[in-house]
Formats: structure tokens, C-alpha cells, sequence
């Protein structure tokens, strides 16, 4: 129980510390134009070409809201599950998510992002023109809105795959973070590099917290 209680509170304390790095809007564009001007030379500059492709399909519109805005959900079952029933990868998965929170809170200090519902002209914020909960935060809003780069819709969602996968699961839990990428991309709120970043943070956190090999030989003679 301590460990989970533990965890818990550190995910409130990050996002209470991920609320008060909201950074200066004229830096947090600036950056967001370096991060498009990079993309426009790596030829992945497809957010706002996804993002009108979306407008135009309403049915699509109302599912892709429900997950942007309860992404949560599966995060807070899959905690309990590996708690309750895979306590060992509980405790690595979770010391992978504090390398994940660390290194996503250092950039979001040093290198805030504007995302491209503010920084590209003519995206629709699809999430505040559909929002199921009436609660999406805009500029009027306070809290963290200059910290596209990179997503943790996207960090979370692949955190919720990696320790399923652990567990024992498969393919399946991955189709959870290729969904959240789409979703972030065709609503406006984060850019390719950002689900790219999002990959090397938990990729990062994998190598740092998996467990080493103990070196051990077998001797000869020994059953």
C-alpha cells in the first residue's frame, strides 16, 4: 500500500509542478515555430493537414474527445491492476514513470512549447469546440498551456502499454499510444516531435530502470 500511496502522490506532485511551469506565450511560440521549422525540413509537418482532415468527419470527432480528455482511466486501471496482481512490475513500471515526470518537467521549465492550436493559424481546437466535460483549458484559462513538447497523453498511454506488456500481455496495449498519437495530432494539441519525444523518454526510462543481469555462470557439474 505504500508504495501505491506513494505514487500516487507523486503523480499529484507532478501535476501541481507541471501546472506552475506555464513559461512566457512569446517564448513558448518562438519555440513552437523552431519545432515546426524542423519539421518542415524533416518533411513531417502533417498537424495542420490532420487536423482539418478531422473537422470534416464529425463521427469521428466525439470518440477521439472521449479519449483526449479520459486518458486517465486506463492509466488509473492498469496501476491498480499491476499493484494488485503484478507487484514487482508495479514497482519497475513506476520508477520508470519518475524518469519519465523528471526529464518531461526539466524540458517544460527550460523549453516551453505552444501548442499548434495556438502557434499554426487556422487549426481548430477541436478538444474546446467538442469538449464532453466543459472543461478544456484555453488562453483565458490558468495552468500549464505551453507544454506540447513533449505529450504526456502520449508518455502516459505508452507507460499504460509497457507495463501491460510486462505483465504478460502483447500487441493490444500498444494500440492505446498509436490511438492517443493520432488523436493529439488531429486535435491540435501536439506536434510530431512531441509523440517522438514522448518515445524517448519512456524508451530512456526503460534502459535506466530495467533490471541488470546478475552474471551468474552456470557451474559444471551442477543439475
Amino acid at each position: 500500500m505504500v508504495a501505491l500511496l506513494t505514487f500516487v502522490a507523486a503523480v499529484v506532485a507532478f501535476t501541481w509542478m507541471h501546472s506552475r511551469l506555464g513559461g512566457d506565450d512569446a517564448v513558448a511560440l518562438a519555440n513552437a515555430r523552431q519545432l515546426i521549422g524542423l519539421e518542415r525540413t524533416l518533411g513531417v509537418d502533417i498537424e495542420l493537414g490532420m487536423n482539418r482532415w478531422l473537422a470534416r468527419r464529425a463521427v469521428l470527432v466525439t470518440s477521439e474527445v472521449y479519449l483526449y480528455r479520459l486518458y486517465y482511466l486506463p492509466v488509473a486501471v492498469t496501476t491498480l491492476y499491476l499493484w494488485l496482481r503484478h507487484r514487482e512490475i508495479f514497482v519497475r513500471v513506476t520508477r520508470a514513470w519518475f524518469v519519465v515526470a523528471a526529464l518531461a518537467l526539466l524540458v517544460y521549465w527550460r523549453f516551453p512549447v505552444a501548442p499548434p492550436r495556438f502557434s499554426t493559424p487556422g487549426t481548430i481546437d477541436i478538444v474546446a469546440a467538442h469538449d464532453l466535460l466543459g472543461s478544456h483549458p484555453s488562453k483565458s484559462v490558468g495552468g500549464n498551456l505551453n507544454s506540447a513538447f513533449p505529450s504526456m497523453h502520449v508518455a502516459w498511454c505508452l507507460w499504460v502499454a509497457y507495463g501491460l506488456h510486462l505483465a504478460g500481455s502483447r500487441w493490444w496495449p500498444w494500440l492505446l499510444p498509436v490511438a492517443m498519437a493520432a488523436v493529439v495530432l488531429t486535435t491540435g494539441n501536439h506536434y510530431v516531435l512531441d509523440i517522438a519525444a514522448s518515445c524517448a523518454l519512456v524508451g530512456l526510462a526503460h534502459i535506466v530502470t530495467r533490471p541488470r543481469s546478475t552474471g551468474n555462470i552456470p557451474v559444471l557439474g551442477r543439475e
